[in-house]
């Protein structure tokens, strides 16, 4: 059964480890500077620089969802961007990489709207490539 929660400090070496695997699997695995220090200062600070929210499948992590708020000067309201939307190789096929199954959550987080980033060509990353809702 799918869960999605807000990742807390303890989930950033988890976090790093499905950064490297996103990486890898775009055949960037040498790009990856990031460290867990960075992740903890920028993440997890007063003053958060990006959120992440941790997709577990029945208590093992599948895989993440990696944001920040943006701002739209035309519509005068923030919203999200979605950089990251990864899964697990040996969780595809189950529809945790579908932006609806993430939308209520990052909706909840302040997105009404919702810009995601154009990424790999396949079910590694979030098929949504245009703004929009997030739900």
């Amino acid at each position: 059964m799918l869960s999605i929660r807000r990742a807390e400090p303890r989930d950033v070496p988890e976090i790093l480890a499905l950064i490297r695997e996103l990486a890898e699997y775009e055949r960037a695995p040498a790009e990856v500077t990031a460290r867990e220090a960075d992740l903890l200062r920028d993440g997890f600070s007063a003053e958060p620089r990006f959120f992440v929210e941790m997709a577990e499948w029945d208590g093992a992590v599948a895989g993440f969802a990696f944001w920040f708020f943006n701002y739209s000067t035309w519509q005068g309201r923030r919203g999200l961007y979605l950089e990251d939307l990864f899964v697990r190789p040996s969780f595809r096929g189950r529809g945790i990489g579908r932006l609806n199954a993430w939308g209520p959550t990052l909706s909840l987080r302040g997105g009404r709207r919702c810009n995601v980033t154009p990424g790999g060509s396949d079910s590694s990353r979030t098929r949504a490539r245009t703004p929009g809702p997030c739900s």
